[in-house]
Order: C-alpha cells, then structure tokens, then sequence
C-alpha cells in the first residue's frame, strides 16, 4: 500500500494554521444483497465473529447507474441486543472521545475504551476541540429530521449543540441548503449516509460549521451541481457564485461515488484547485476496486482499516481493512504527487487511497437518525465508518488549508 508515502507527500503540502477542520467520510462500494457470505466477506471477520450486515438500497450499484448515477457507501450492523437495550456485552460503537483517543487527537489514555452502551457518552475520555472554518457536506435528497438528530447526538457526546434564536453562544452553526434551489424528496438510505457523515463531522471538528447540501437526485449531474453550491458556502457562505474577493475555506465532503467510466475526468473541473478548499472522497466498500471521484487527481481517497479491541472494549491495534476500495484507477493519469514519491506502485495511473482510517463496519460507530428507515429509528447502530477516518489524520497533521496542488484532499 501506498498511502504512507502520499500521507508524507500531503503532508509538506498543508500549511498548519490553527486546529484541523475536517469532514469525516465514509467510505463503501456497491454490493448486490445483504448475503451473509458476502458481508462477512466484506467486513472481513471470520465467521464465528459474524454479525449480520444489512445493505441499504442506496449502497447498491445497477448495472444501468455506472456513469449516470452515484451511491452511497455506507452498510448497517445489526446487533438485536442492541436494538432493544443500550447496553451490550460486546464492545460496539467508537465514539467521538475513543476516536479522538486512538487516533491522539487529544492526550491519549490508556486503551481508549469503548464500552458497548451509548449511554456512557465518551466514556470519561476527551473530545475533540478544533474546527474554525465550513465543512461542506453534499449528499442527495432530503434529510427531513437532520437538525434535531444533530442536536440529539451533540447532548448524546457532550458536543456543542446547532445554534438556534434560542441559543447564540456558545453553539455551532449548521445549515441545510437545497442545491437545486427547492427542497428534494426524502429518502431513508440516503438520510442514514447523511446522518454519520454531519454528525462525525461535527464530532471530529466541534467548532467548524456544518452545511448539508442535499442534491436533488442521485445523477451525477445534481451530485456535482451541489459539489459546486458546496464549493460556494465554503469560499463565500452562499449557494450562488462568489466575487473575486471571497477568501472562506474550509472543505467539501463527497461520501459516495461510483464505479469508473470513460469520461469521468471531465467531472474534475468541479474540484478547482485554489487556496481556499479541499476536496474529501471515499475509496469503496469494494474489496481492492477503485471508484470515481475518489480516484479524481484533485481529491483527497480515503481508505479504510479495522480497529481491534479486547473483550473489554480497549484497544489492540489497527489493520488494513479487506473490504476497502483501492488500486489503480483505469482512467485517470498518475498526479505528479504520485510520480515523484510511489512511482513504483502506481505506475502511469492515479493510485488509491491516500490513506486508510476506522471503516470496517465490525468496527464502526455510534449515529443517531429518527427518519424512519425499515420501520424503526437508527439509535444506535454501527456504520461504515471511513469517514472519520480523515478528520482524525487532518487534525494530526494541522489543519488543511493550503491546498493540495491538484489533488488530496478531496474528500475523505
């Protein structure tokens, strides 16, 4: 793998000012049916460890969608014990203090426990404090209960709530913009992809301020129309074109994607290369595949690893993920990032990721959703947690603000 070497690469690229701002991603690909063999493939745990793995609708990929439409890349982990009590004897959910702790984005303790109930909050175990700038976040269609399970999860872990006419200080602020200028329709799957990805946003930066942009379908052609409103909250705070002297920044987090397709590289131009934004995408779900727009030149792939722990709940270790998405991509060219520091493993083509975080949904994290999905509420179940993944590594390595030259950063 060449993710430690393109980390290094980024790394003299950013321009540390302040604490890290980052939009956590979740990373996943298309898989054709909640089968257990293929989840227990896919999260890459032996049997006797199994737990059931369900596959939203909106993970899966028809043959009909590559090119055309995109789709999320996140899968559920159904633990019973857990939808009926918030106390499991399995140690389940990270949360935002124990990702904080494994990844030391605050003084470690030992083990960074985890404790199997959410009712424990953070387990005594300290949050995260950066954030000053806009995380954009585009997703499509409407996340109809997205404010009040923000501010549900914020009490949840002890994390700044959404400000409102009632609460001016001492609070963030979030927003939801409709890309194409009018609400879109709700739909369940996409409502869960949109929950972890505003909530562990929030987790990792507290401080930085949220937008949601829902795009009006899944084509690509709304996807990327609402990369581009994305684009303009951060540099501008506004849906509509910036002057010439808008000097916001921030990033834009992108958390689905698709199989690669000829021509997919005239999507590019919607990830401009300035000083003011970086670009977050997720690798796949896909075992080894490679999908677009992580691979894009102009963005930053996030992979995806396992994290161990003991019985107890503390931590082992961290592993590559089997299920992670990744390899070289079959249209785009290598960056010069590339060429100059991992020539010999990616050869003439862009290579994927640019580095790996918690995304095995074995070892996943806790959201809080009320839109109803299958017919009960998302309280407490594990995701596919890629996201995280990359405001962890950002906030190590300062915040992201000089922005990579044609590439990373785009959307992890």
């Amino acid at each position: 793998m060449f993710e430690s070497a393109c980390l290094s690469e980024i790394k003299t690229l950013w321009s540390p000012r302040g604490a890290a701002l980052l939009a956590a991603v979740i990373l996943a690909s298309s898989f054709a049916a909640p089968l257990s063999a293929q989840a227990q493939q896919q999260s890459g745990q032996p049997q006797a460890n199994y737990r059931p793995i369900e596959v939203p609708d909106s993970t899966n990929e028809l043959p009909g969608d590559i090119g055309a439409r995109a789709h999320t890349n996140h899968l559920i982990v159904l633990r019973p014990e857990q939808m009926k009590q918030a106390t499991s004897s399995i140690p389940v959910g990270e949360t935002p203090g124990s990702l904080a702790c494994v990844y030391q984005t605050v003084s470690p303790t030992t083990g960074c426990p985890v404790t199997g109930n959410y009712k424990n909050g953070n387990s005594g175990l300290a949050i995260p404090k950066g954030g000053s700038q806009t995380i954009a976040v585009v997703d499509a269609y409407d996340y109809p209960t997205a404010p009040a399970d923000l501010a549900v999860f914020s009490v949840e872990f002890g994390l700044p709530l959404p400000c409102s006419t009632s609460l001016t200080s001492g609070c963030f602020e979030f927003t939801q913009v409709y890309a194409s200028g009018s609400k879109p329709a709700a739909n369940s799957s996409w409502a869960l992809e949109a929950s972890l990805d505003i909530e562990w946003a929030h987790a990792m930066a507290p401080g930085a301020k949220i937008v949601l942009v829902e795009a009006k379908s899944t084509s690509l052609t709304d996807l990327f129309a609402a990369v581009d409103v994305a684009s303009n909250e951060v540099r501008c705070g506004q849906p509509a074109s910036c002057s010439a002297t808008a000097h916001g920044s921030g990033e834009v987090s992108m958390s689905w994607g698709g199989s690669e397709f000829s021509g997919e590289s005239t999507y590019d131009v919607h990830f401009p290369q300035t000083n003011d934004i970086v670009y977050f995408a997720a690798a796949g779900d896909s075992g080894g595949q490679t999908m677009y727009p992580s691979v894009s030149p102009y963005v930053v792939s996030a992979g995806g690893t396992t994290l161990n722990r003991n019985s107890s709940g503390d931590f082992l270790s961290e592993a590559a993920w089997s299920g992670g998405g990744g390899g070289h991509s079959v249209y785009e060219s290598a960056p010069s990032y590339q060429k100059t520091t991992v020539s010999n493993l990616v050869g003439t083509k862009r290579g994927v990721p640019d580095f790996s975080f918690d995304a095995n949904p074995n070892s996943g994290v806790f959201i809080y959703d009320s839109t109803p999905y299958d017919g009960s509420r998302m309280v407490d179940h594990r995701w596919n947690q890629r996201r995280l993944s990359l405001p962890g590594r950002d906030r190590q390595s300062g915040r992201l603000d000089s922005r990579v030259p044609n590439q990373q950063h785009s959307r992890a």
